[in-house]
């Protein structure tokens, strides 16, 4: 799948620091998990698909695109 993504110029996104290209569906605390990636046009940075995030109790001090 990673080869067809590629020929087709598109990027997917797994990284919750690319907040404006995923929708926070539900839940509750500072971290983030992953639902689903985005989508994004690797020529002109456009959102094909928007991914989605849940928002996740963290570790203490860990905020929402950190590691631990």
């Amino acid at each position: 799948m990673t080869v067809h993504l590629r020929e087709l110029r598109l990027l997917r996104v797994t990284e919750p620091e690319e907040s404006d290209r995923f929708v926070v569906t539900e839940g509750e605390g500072d971290a983030f998990e992953l639902l689903s990636p985005a989508y994004v046009d690797e020529l002109t940075g456009k959102v094909i698909l928007a991914g989605q995030l849940r928002r996740v109790a963290g570790p203490a001090g860990v905020k929402a695109g950190e590691e631990a």
